[in-house]
């Protein structure tokens, strides 16, 4: 029976798996990452190559490029918050949800992540939920030092208007 070594060593010398082979490696558990003996620097590298295509507006080069880092196992808060976002600006909704949650399952306190998925819950609707992130990211930057918070700030006020206009006027009718 062939070892995942062996594997290892078809891969780098550029030949070709079998289907049981790959089935093989894919029942393995060992990230593509190190398959391909890839750093932490070269992950990084292209963490911030999908940030610049984000940058440029070429959010479809981007999605694919943080999707690739996760497929090669390199999953962690700032790739799915990438995705998330992403996401929310295709208008996928429930996918930007679930990316912005598992961002926050590594990390409660990523502002980035809860000020993207409050974003989210207030175009869904869903505005209790938006509003525990909201106060959450209140709560992580009391002061307002940082500009998330003051985004939070503004949405929280924004939308008590809202809630007020609306209870005063639930027509729409002026």
């Amino acid at each position: 029976m062939e070892t995942i070594l062996t594997l290892k060593n078809q891969i780098a010398e550029g030949k070709t798996l079998s289907t049981e082979q790959l089935e093989l490696f894919a029942k393995s558990g060992i990230p593509i990452r190190e398959i391909f003996d890839l750093s932490s620097e070269d992950l990084a590298i292209l963490g911030y190559l999908g940030f610049e295509l984000y940058q440029k507006g070429e959010i479809d080069d981007a999605l694919k490029m943080f999707q690739g880092l996760e497929a090669i196992g390199q999953s962690d808060g700032y790739i799915s918050t990438a995705i998330g976002t992403i996401l929310a600006q295709k208008n996928d909704f429930d996918g930007a949800i679930h990316y912005l949650g598992r961002a926050l399952d590594s990390d409660p306190s990523d502002l980035n992540a809860l000020i993207n998925r409050a974003e989210v819950f207030l175009k869904m609707n869903r505005f209790e939920e938006a509003a525990v992130d909201l106060r959450h990211i209140i709560e992580i930057d009391p002061e307002g030092k940082d500009p998330i918070g003051a985004r939070a700030r503004i949405l929280i006020l924004v939308t008590h208007e809202l809630a007020r206009a609306l209870r005063n006027d639930p027509d729409g009718e002026h």
